[in-house]
């Protein structure tokens, strides 16, 4: 089954969570970036390895939640950053500013560990919650 936008393959899923393959944390507005690492085993070099990330930030309502707006805030820009095991960044960057997704698909030319970086781009003023994971087809 091929997967894109819009598509999820809820055996992709579950396997990716029995393995542990997900991260969940908070990016507070004094913290510029986090850093995870995966291995890939000779099994997995020239295999389509996606990463993907979203976040979201808290809003909050004032006064009657039926007649109140949102609370004006700042979506932050985080980047998506993939660094093969000898620490040079691949080529493989995610940097989109207009929403909250980043996604990153290579084909890992060595074995070893690779290092997974989100970056604070626009550090917001509020707590930004994040998740990321990583699969190989």
């Amino acid at each position: 089954m091929k997967a894109g936008a819009g598509f999820l393959s809820t055996e992709n899923a579950l396997e990716t969570t029995i393995n542990g393959q997900t991260r969940c944390t908070t990016m507070t507005p004094s913290q510029m970036a986090h850093s995870y690492t995966f291995n890939v085993s000779s099994d997995n070099v020239g295999v389509l390895t996606r990463i993907s990330m979203a976040f979201t930030v808290p809003v909050t309502c004032t006064g009657d939640h039926e007649d109140s707006s949102p609370t004006s805030y700042s979506i932050p820009n985080l980047d998506l950053e993939i660094y093969m095991p000898n620490n040079t960044i691949t080529p493989y960057v995610s940097s989109v500013t207009t929403n909250n997704v980043e996604i990153v698909e290579f084909y890992p030319t060595v074995a070893g560990t690779y290092t997974i970086k989100i970056v604070n781009t626009t550090p917001s003023t509020q707590n930004v919650y994040f998740g990321v994971a990583w699969h190989f087809d």
